[in-house]
């Protein structure tokens, strides 16, 4: 999140633009917010553009995306 001060208070901006985790491919707020609306948790599959890897992608609470590759799903699963 980015924040900004002005002069009646604060501004802030979520980050909804990502890399992969994988190859690093940039990918913007429209290559996913659709199916991310439609999703009834706020979580979701896509593949990525670059290195054709699933990523799992979802929103924290200061609205900024948060991606992962679903083939480490698990072992993210087994830290906590």
């Amino acid at each position: 999140m980015i924040g900004f001060k002005t002069e009646n208070g604060f501004l802030d901006f979520s980050n909804t633009d990502f890399q992969c985790p994988s190859c690093k491919h940039e990918h913007i707020e429209d290559d996913y917010i659709k199916k991310l609306e439609k999703s009834q948790h706020y979580l979701v599959y896509i593949n990525c553009k670059g290195c054709k890897k699933k990523l799992g992608l979802t929103i924290n609470y200061m609205g900024d995306v948060v991606v992962w590759l679903k083939s480490e799903e698990k072992k993210l699963l087994l830290l906590l």
